[in-house]
């Protein structure tokens, strides 16, 4: 499981409303069912990349797909969100632009966070965010110790809690 969501593990109790902005083909939205109580999932994405359903099929009660660009599904989600997680468009513009969407949707005290940390321009658009909101950003390394050598596959999540 991605730090961000042992951090929700640890520190939310369900049932959980949630959004995951880049769903791939479904298998960190499956891990956040298995291990979060999860009364509904937003899953966003902008084209459909690969077969969700085998890996969803049976929380398929518990979730809404949207296939539509982030910003737009944004407009779409009316309530509040316990949590938002972004692992989407990795430009400096498509990740400024998710956050600058999603942001709105976190309740106060939820947790707004993602993936891909490590790539500059998502790196940039989130420190930016962060600055300009005034909230403290956690940032953790998903890769174990054993394989820190291997930069291609770093995977580092971040976290901030909306006030």
């Amino acid at each position: 499981m991605r730090h961000s969501m042992h951090y929700i593990k640890e520190n939310y109790t369900g049932p959980l409303v949630g959004a995951e902005i880049g769903i791939a083909g479904g298998n960190h939205a499956r891990n956040m069912f298995e291990n979060l109580d999860i009364k509904h999932l937003y899953l966003i994405d902008a084209i459909l990349q690969s077969p969700l359903l085998p890996n969803l099929k049976k929380f398929s009660d518990k979730f809404s797909l949207i296939i539509v660009p982030s910003p737009m599904a944004a407009k779409e989600v009316k309530e509040q969100l316990d949590f938002v997680y972004i692992d989407a468009d990795h430009s400096y513009d498509g990740a400024k632009n998710d956050l600058e969407a999603w942001y709105p949707k976190v309740k106060a005290g939820g947790v707004f966070c993602g993936h891909d940390y490590n790539y500059p321009g998502v790196e940039k658009a989130i420190n930016e965010f962060a600055k300009s909101k005034d909230l403290k950003l956690f940032v953790k390394n998903n890769v174990p110790e054993e394989k820190k050598w291997d930069v291609v596959h770093k995977e580092v999540d971040f976290w901030m809690i909306k006030p």
